[in-house]
């Protein structure tokens, strides 16, 4: 569902953020990440999602990867 819907407007940022929530949720950590790659790859520009991708880093312990997230928003 989530997926249609990107297909339609990638550019929802509510959409990105509920589908990773939904796979954070249902404890598929590599496919949130791999949700919040693909949104701050096509939308560098959102803040939001960039906080919730190193936010999902710090949550899990990898603090090395979350820092490198944060060095490429930066």
């Amino acid at each position: 569902m989530f997926e249609r819907a990107l297909d339609i407007d990638y550019k929802e940022t509510r959409v990105w953020t509920a589908y990773a929530d939904m796979e954070i949720r249902g404890k598929f950590v590599n496919r949130a990440r791999n949700i919040l790659d693909r949104a701050v790859a096509l939308l560098p520009r959102v803040d939001a999602l960039w906080y919730k991708y190193v936010f999902l880093e710090e949550a899990v312990g990898n603090i090395a990867n979350g820092r490198s997230i944060f060095n490429r928003w930066m």
